[in-house]
């Protein structure tokens, strides 16, 4: 039951999340290219906690509305593309620290890091790190020492935390 509670919980999810994105990107109703970028790295988040719950999980064809039955793909690429949409979401970002003025901005409705965009920047660059710490060694992980070491030279979640905070 436990198990079934969590992946209905975590295959959930994704839908809202998914919808977000078809808002921000080019062309969407909402085109915003940092929440954009904000959304790739909750994506990066929830990948992140879901495969490392389950292992194989769709990934590559998990949002493709043409694909009933998306394939489990192997941690590995998931691990993969995960560090690859974490390193864009980084790049669009840049220097920037909001994501716009009046209505695009999200502020306070940023539950996890307050709008504030290089906090974002410093939470993907701690999946980065969590990602390719969790795969070096693995078979085929010639991907996570790079990635660790470009993760520890950029800014990461400060150890209390106090640049990032979970909802109440």
């Amino acid at each position: 039951g436990y198990t079934d509670a969590a992946w209905d919980w975590l295959e959930g999810y994704i839908g809202g999340l998914d919808n977000f994105m078809k808002m921000t990107t080019v062309g969407g109703e909402f085109e915003n290219e940092y929440m954009y970028a904000m959304g790739q790295i909750m994506r990066g988040l929830y990948f992140q906690m879901y495969t490392d719950v389950f292992g194989m999980i769709p990934y590559t064809e998990a949002t493709n509305p043409d694909i009933t039955l998306p394939k489990f793909d192997d941690q590995k690429i998931i691990y993969q593309g995960l560090i690859a949409e974490l390193d864009a979401a980084m790049a669009t970002i840049g220097d920037v620290e909001k994501t716009g003025a009046n209505v695009n901005d999200v502020g306070a409705n940023d539950l996890y890091c307050g709008g504030d965009l290089q906090n974002c920047n410093s939470l993907a660059n701690t999946l980065i790190l969590r990602i390719a710490s969790r795969s070096s060694g693995a078979p085929g992980s010639d991907f996570s020492q790079p990635a660790i070491t470009k993760a520890l030279s950029s800014p990461l979640l400060d150890a209390a935390a106090a640049n990032f905070r979970f909802p109440k």
